[in-house]
């Protein structure tokens, strides 16, 4: 009982620690009214955690207890080492710890061990509300998209490095035997999922999630609103006040076999920024001339199908195509606060899909893909290099280089932007 009680111990200590944190670090420059969702944001950014430890307290579930303390403990640390390294600058002040989403991380912490470690129901509204945080502080302008998404991918990889499914130390199993029927009594000795246990079947994944994040720098942003009447500026040419921007990508692939594969996936582009304008462009049938701020977004958000030509090492050869969904909006106006000119554009765009790699070593493989197609008012490449470390079965790490360029052209925006960026990816698939 005392080992017990000494758990629950240190995992209210590290609640109270990450709430604490959490609460102080994510304080903006700026104080203002609070709006309810806000509000709701700021209270499952500790309800959620306490409700983990909760659940471990009710079952007394010792082990669990551990877990949720290391799970908790991985998920701080990293979150502030990766405010303090990348130094983000918020949307809505002068403060630079955007990325990553405390509150995201703290909401999902909680969710994510009360799903693996507990089962669907509690995990799964536990899960919504994670999202309504994360949505929460988006809404209330005090993160960019690609914060949340990095928040929420740290609790859940900190989550899969520590957390297993509870099993009862007592299951009751039917039996059926010549001239009766019974039942059977199993007393466990531990929990955890047997399929930790190492063995010599070879792993095939059925799903993984990858997150690509790192430094995006912007090399070209020309926009004109109306594409026929509006002046052509470059966003380049602005004062470049949050330049490299640090951005995050969500991959969420299912394996449909050995050699298909569908991915599904998300890489949000933001940015704030501002200048004196020393000549009037007109913009949305409006002249801006001296102060001016903006807001630009561009979500690329895709369906995408690989077909495996060769699943055997030491090459990798994948071919397919995907639908590109690209929300793109550009917000402008004189000073912050006043009434702003917007433009918005949905694109669908089909893209081809080729990847290259090849295993230099046993973990240490070279991979290049590339996106692309081509069209009279459309036009889109990407691709990276990236040299990726295979952990374990489970694991994956890399670093590399990707470039963006995309070039649309429609009756109401014409947007030519083009971005070099320095990518870290971390991946688990099981």
């Amino acid at each position: 009982m005392m080992r017990f009680m000494k758990h629950h111990v240190v995992v209210a200590a590290v609640t109270a620690l990450v709430a604490l944190a959490v609460i102080t670090g994510g304080r903006c420059a700026y104080a203002e009214e609070k709006s309810d969702l806000e509000r709701f944001g700021d209270y499952m950014q500790i309800v959620l955690p306490a409700a983990a430890y909760t659940g471990t307290l009710i079952m007394k579930d010792g082990e669990g207890a551990i877990q949720y303390s290391k799970s908790g403990v991985t998920t701080l640390a990293s979150i502030h080492v990766m405010k303090e390294w990348f130094g983000k600058l918020r949307p809505n002040s002068d403060s630079r710890s955007s990325f990553p989403s405390g509150h995201t991380a703290a909401a999902f912490s909680g969710a994510a061990f009360l799903q693996t470690r507990y089962g669907p129901a509690p995990g799964i509204p536990a899960y919504a509300l994670a999202l309504l945080t994360a949505y929460s502080r988006v809404d209330a302008d005090k993160h960019f998209i690609d914060d949340t998404v990095a928040g929420a991918s740290v609790a859940l990889f900190s989550n899969w490095a520590f957390v297993t499914p509870y099993q009862s130390k007592v299951s009751v199993q039917p039996m059926v035997f010549e001239g009766g029927y019974g039942l059977k009594v199993n007393i466990a000795e531990g929990s955890g999922p047997k399929s930790r246990n190492k063995t010599t079947k070879e792993f095939r994944p059925r799903y993984r999630y990858e997150l690509q994040f790192g430094p995006a720098y912007l090399r070209k942003n020309e926009i004109a609103a109306p594409s026929a009447t509006g002046t052509t500026f470059d966003l380049n040419d602005f004062d470049k006040v949050d330049d490299p921007t640090t951005t995050a990508a969500l991959l969420y692939t299912f394996f449909l076999g050995k050699r298909h594969a569908v991915t599904l996936s998300l890489a949000p582009f933001e940015s704030r920024d501002e200048t004196t304008l020393t000549s009037a462009i007109n913009f949305q049938g409006q002249p801006f001339v001296g102060p001016v701020v903006t807001s630009y977004r561009m979500y690329d958000m895709r369906l995408l199908y690989a077909y495996d030509l060769h699943p055997e090492k030491p090459w990798i050869i994948d071919v397919g195509g995907a639908l590109a969904t690209q929300y793109t909006s550009l917000e402008m106006a004189q000073t912050a606060g006043t009434s702003a000119a917007e433009v918005t554009d949905w694109s669908f765009l089909p893209l081809l899909y080729a990847k290259v790699g090849y295993y230099l070593s046993k973990r240490f493989h070279l991979d290049l893909d590339s996106s692309g197609m081509y069209l009279s008012d459309y036009r889109h490449y990407d691709g990276a290099l990236m040299l990726t470390y295979d952990i374990d079965d489970h694991w994956d790490a890399g670093v590399g280089y990707r470039y963006f360029d995309r070039r649309i052209e429609t009756s109401d925006l014409k947007n030519d932007v083009t971005y070099d960026i320095t990518v870290l990816k971390l991946a688990y698939q099981w």
